[in-house]
C-alpha cells in the first residue's frame, strides 16, 4: 500500500466498494476495519477511504497518471478496476483525475491499432509487445463500463472485429494459457471474453464462448460438486461471474447501488460454512431463500433484518409456522437443511399473527 502497488491496493479496494455497493453496508469505512499485520506483529491500520487515498497520492506521483502494479509496469488493466473502486468510494477525487486518465491511457497505454498495450515501463517507457490473445483487450471493457463507456464500447468493437469471422470465434486469437494455473487451456480465456461481452450486452459473443467452453472442456458431476476439470479456480469464478452479470451489471452495481437494500428483508447472520445460502431475494411482502448444508443433524439459525418491526410472517418450508419480527425488524429463524432447502417469509397482520 505504501508504494506503487494497485494490484494489492486497487484490487481490494474494488472488492470493498463492490461489497459495499452490493450489501448496503459500510463496514469497510470504519477505523481498522482493513488490518494488516507482519510477522514481527507490527501492524499496519487501513480502510476503504485510506486505500483510495494511497491510490490517489500514487496517481499524483506517477508522470503517467496510472500506477505501476509493481515498482515499474504498469498495466491500463488493473488501473481500470482500480478506477471503478475510486469512482464509487470518492467520486470527487475521480473526477479530479479522470481527464488526465483518459487522457494517459489514449496516448500512452494504446498502439496503432487502436488496442491496449499489456503494460508499459514507467522507468524507461518501453511497452511489451502484444500478449495473451485477446483476453486482455476484452477485460478492460468490462471495469471501463463503469466510468469510461465509450471507451468500454469502442475498444469491445475493436476487439470484437478480430475475435469474429463469419459467425464463428477465431480460435487462434484466444489465448491457449490459463491465467489462474498457467496450465495449457483456453477455459480462463473463454470465460473472461464472456464475461466482457455479458457487460457490454454482447449475446452473439457470450454464447459462443459458452459453448465453446461446454464443448472443449465439458464439466463433470461427481455427485456434489459440478466442475471442468481442466480449468483453474480463477477460470471458475469468472464464468460463475460471466453467467450471473447481464448487461451493464457491473456498471449499475458500481454507479447506482441499492442503497435501500438494507432495510428491505434479507439474512444478516448464519453459521458459515455450515450453512451456504445459494439463493436469497427480498420479494414484495417477505424473503424467499434457497440453503444447502453439510450437517443435516440439528436446525441451524438464521438472524434475518430488515423486516417491518412488531410484525408476525408466515413460514413455508421449515418447521415453525411463522415468526415475530422485534421493534428494530429483525427475527431469528431455525432451519433444518437437509441437502437443497427452500423456504419463504412472507408478512401477514397482526391478528391473523395473533390466531
Amino acid at each position: 500500500v505504501v508504494r506503487e502497488n494497485i494490484m494489492y491496493t486497487g484490487f481490494c479496494a474494488t472488492q470493498m466498494a463492490m461489497y459495499h455497493a452490493a450489501t448496503g453496508k459500510n463496514d469497510f469505512n470504519e477505523p481498522n476495519s482493513f488490518l494488516l499485520e507482519h510477522p514481527s506483529g507490527r501492524k499496519f491500520s487501513y480502510n476503504l477511504p485510506t486505500l483510495v487515498q494511497a491510490l490517489d497520492r500514487d496517481a499524483q506521483l506517477s508522470p503517467f497518471t496510472l500506477v505501476a502494479c509493481e515498482p515499474n509496469w504498469i498495466y491500463p488493466l488493473c488501473n481500470t478496476i482500480c478506477a471503478a473502486a475510486i469512482n464509487a468510494e470518492a467520486p470527487e477525487i475521480w473526477n479530479n483525475n479522470k481527464d488526465k486518465f483518459r487522457k494517459s491511457l489514449e496516448k500512452e497505454f494504446m498502439d496503432l491499432m487502436g488496442r491496449f498495450v499489456p503494460c508499459r515501463s514507467s522507468y524507461t517507457g518501453l511497452a511489451l509487445p502484444m500478449i495473451g490473445g485477446l483476453m486482455p483487450q476484452a477485460l478492460p471493457s468490462f471495469f471501463l463500463n463503469a466510468t469510461m463507456p465509450d471507451i468500454a464500447l469502442r475498444q469491445w468493437l475493436i476487439m470484437r472485429k478480430e475475435l469474429l469471422k463469419d459467425g464463428k470465434l477465431v480460435q487462434r486469437k484466444i489465448w491457449p494459457i490459463d491465467t489462474g494455473n498457467y496450465k495449457f487451456s483456453r477455459a480462463a480465456a473463454y470465460a473472461t471474453i464472456a464475461l466482457a461481452a455479458s457487460e457490454m450486452g454482447d449475446e452473439e459473443v457470450k454464447e459462443l464462448c459458452f459453448t465453446s467452453l461446454d464443448k472443449k472442456y465439458p464439466s463433470i458431476t461427481d455427485g456434489r460438486h459440478t466442475y471442468r476439470p481442466k480449468a483453474s479456480i480463477w477460470a471458475h469464478a469468472v464464468e460463475f461471474l460471466a453467467r450471473s452479470n447481464q448487461k451493464d451489471g457491473f456498471r449499475k452495481l458500481m454507479n447506482s447501488p441499492d442503497t435501500n437494500i438494507r432495510a428491505n428483508p434479507h439474512i444478516c447472520g448464519m453459521l458459515y460454512p455450515e450453512v451456504l445460502p445459494a439463493y436469497a431475494k427480498a420479494t414484495k411482502t417477505g424473503l424467499r431463500a434457497v440453503l444447502y448444508s453439510n450437517n443435516n443433524s440439528r436446525a441451524q439459525k438464521l438472524s434475518l433484518a430488515g423486516l417491518t418491526p412488531n410484525s408476525f410472517y408466515k413460514c413455508v418450508g421449515v418447521n415453525q409456522d411463522k415468526l415475530f419480527a422485534d421493534q428494530h425488524g429483525c427475527a431469528d429463524l431455525y432451519v433444518i437443511v437437509n441437502g437443497r432447502t427452500e423456504f419463504e417469509i412472507s408478512s401477514i397482520t397482526s391478528f391473523e399473527g395473533a390466531q
